[in-house]
């Protein structure tokens, strides 16, 4: 599985195997005025990765990592890419103030013929004013991706270190397999019909070009994993562990931070209990879990809504994840089952091993970065 995994992976990557050379940085070019009067939180990922444990006033003075796989530039001309200082949703938050600097950054761009990367950390595929750039995003739908749209992972917090102490770091293969899930999947008519509502009035904006977003879905995801989730808990095939959440967030309460830290704790403590755990897209087309589910070492199982996962001209991803698509969901215990017996005991501690590694590899600022100009070389589709 590793071979496939290091086709993707630069030279200074692969010290483990002391194959390949390192290649040069990439040359960006960004408004470095901005990125340092801005909230850390605010910054592009790459700029935040690229300025890691630098205050503004050393940011001001063009400090930077010293590892780091960019450099920046003050001379347009010399770059390889521009860069737009902050993420995508802090334009649309503040679309008088900010969204004129990011057309005037586009603009310069396509004066020195170069394209401008954005990141984009929300649900769905936004509407971008101008056409010289590269966006960088967790939910594609994979019929409709577009040659500049590029699938990129969610980083989150390494749960190891929190939750892991707390849990066995691999679980032996049992005789039946076990599937987790803990999360929001309320598909109440009242809920239903609210999230009905709320998605025409954002797909008739759509329609008529004056919304922010694309790829606007009508009928909620929470459906489709009421499904799945009853189609598991009715198999005999599978052993199932599941909290039902009736909200994404605790209510704000006196409590609340108590709360928070609770749900928390069960969601991990479901994830480290169970040998696969369901992955389906929420909102957006992407999962926030599947991320959660590799770094804890577990095996995702992906109900496959036209995903486009990060990577995926590199990876098998079959080999490290259970698909069922919609039209399986009345035999996905029957998949799930057939997956698990169809691996030895062996492989089976190995795969969690492997999954806790590639999230390391590839899906943390630290991996993700230095492999850029391959994701960017290799990661588009074909037009």
């Amino acid at each position: 599985m590793a071979a496939r995994v290091a086709e993707c992976i630069p030279g200074e990557m692969l010290d483990q195997q002391g194959k390949g050379s390192v290649k040069p940085h990439i040359v960006i070019f960004t408004d470095r005025k901005l990125v340092a009067c801005s909230a850390r939180k605010n910054l592009s990922p790459l700029l935040d990765f690229h300025f890691e444990g630098f205050d503004q006033h050393s940011i001001k003075a063009g400090a930077s990592k010293h590892q780091s796989p960019f450099r920046l530039t003050e001379h347009p001309v010399e770059a390889d890419y521009f860069v737009l200082p902050l993420h995508w949703t802090c334009y649309l938050w503040n679309k008088r103030k900010e969204m004129p600097s990011a057309i005037e950054m586009a603009e310069l761009a396509a004066r020195y013929g170069k394209e401008l990367l954005i990141w984009f950390k929300g649900d769905l595929v936004p509407r971008i004013p101008f056409d010289n750039y590269v966006l960088f995003l967790p939910g594609i739908i994979r019929s409709r991706q577009r040659a500049n749209h590029i699938a990129c992972p969610v980083f989150i917090e390494d749960p190891q270190p929190r939750f892991g102490k707390f849990n066995a770091f691999v679980r032996p293969k049992s005789k039946i397999p076990t599937v987790g899930f803990c999360g929001y999947a309320d598909s109440s008519p009242a809920k239903t019909g609210w999230s009905v509502i709320n998605g025409l009035k954002l797909k008739m904006l759509e329609r008529l070009g004056q919304g922010d977003f694309e790829e606007v879905q009508v009928v909620p995801s929470t459906i489709l994993r009421s499904r799945t989730l009853r189609s598991l808990s009715k198999s005999r095939l599978v052993t199932t562990d599941f909290i039902v959440r009736e909200a994404y967030t605790p209510s704000r309460r006196p409590e609340s931070d108590k709360a928070v830290d609770i749900r928390v704790n069960e969601f991990f403590a479901n994830i480290y209990g169970t040998d696969y755990t369901l992955c389906m897209r929420g909102y957006g087309n992407w999962s926030y879990r599947f991320y959660q589910t590799l770094a804890c070492g577990r095996i995702p199982v992906i109900v496959d809504t036209e995903c486009v996962l990060p990577n995926t001209g590199s990876i098998d991803w079959k080999k490290y994840c259970i698909w069922v698509t919609p039209n399986e969901l009345d035999r996905i215990g029957e998949i799930i089952r057939s997956f698990h017996h169809s691996i030895s005991d062996r492989d089976f501690i190995h795969l969690q091993v492997e999954c806790r590694n590639l999230w390391k590899r590839l899906f943390t600022p630290a991996g993700f970065f230095p492999q850029l100009r391959c994701v960017l070389e290799q990661g588009r589709p074909s037009r």
